[in-house]
């Protein structure tokens, strides 16, 4: 599409490339250098939607690029935590199964060592126990603040996802309204071209500015010394690619 967008702009802004007609012959062709007018002035406004697309697609891909490499990250950290937790839950399993067991071997209230003894091994597993309770705030809060930081991840994944389609549907929209304007620049080519030979073939024309100008369209429609064109001609949108969706 950027390809054929040029050639076309290129083509008419050589037909079109004087400043004006002398005579009647340029009241029949004023209209459509005015259409033409309009087609260049889109053009450049093609070119400038263009380039801010491409520019906010280019900090869009950088904005994914680095929600990636953080949720990676937080992967990590989250699977960590999730094996410190099971850890923890499995400890803290095994001094209450010790404790049950210690509860069930009472020993003779007689034997003053047993006794001891017993009190001994349950001051160490309430200890223990207390110990391994102990950590739990410390795992509460970061399983807290896991939680919400993924929550924050999806509501950014989510608000990422339809900024990029967004992005999309107005690259799709510019590429159809570009699409439309290559149609009206081939149609006003054809009109051009109708009207110089019918203003060639009448002999009523004596215009030789007109006959200048137009005097190659008679010959396959093309003129093969085209003079070239400055920079001042015309600026084509030289970034338009089109839209395979």
């Amino acid at each position: 599409m950027r390809k054929a967008m040029l050639s076309l702009v290129v083509l008419i802004t050589v037909f079109f490339g004087i400043n004006a007609f002398a005579g009647e012959a340029t009241k029949q062709l004023g209209s459509i250098y005015e259409i033409y007018a309009k087609l260049q002035k889109q053009a450049t406004e093609f070119t400038k939607e263009d380039e801010q697309i491409l520019a906010d697609n280019k900090r869009d891909i950088e904005a994914w690029s680095m929600l990636k490499s953080s949720w990676n990250k937080f992967v990590i950290q989250r699977k960590q935590l999730d094996a410190d937790i099971a850890s923890h839950q499995s400890d803290l399993n095994g001094v209450v199964e010790e404790i049950a067991q210690h509860n069930t071997s009472k020993p003779n209230p007689r034997d003053e060592a047993a006794v001891n003894s017993y009190n001994n091994e349950a001051d160490r597993l309430n200890s223990r126990k207390q110990q391994i309770l102990s950590r739990e705030p410390e795992l509460t809060n970061r399983y807290n603040n896991a939680k919400q930081l993924e929550n924050s991840y999806q509501d950014t994944y989510k608000k990422m996802s339809e900024y990029t389609l967004q992005l999309g549907l107005k690259k799709k929209a510019l590429n159809a309204r570009i699409g439309e304007w290559i149609v009206q620049m081939q149609n006003l080519k054809k009109t051009y071209l109708n009207t110089c030979k019918g203003l060639l073939n009448n002999p009523a024309t004596r215009d030789e500015a007109v006959k200048l100008k137009c005097g190659n369209v008679q010959f396959d429609n093309a003129d093969p010394f085209l003079p070239p064109l400055n920079d001042e001609d015309i600026r084509p949108p030289s970034r338009i690619t089109p839209n395979n969706n």
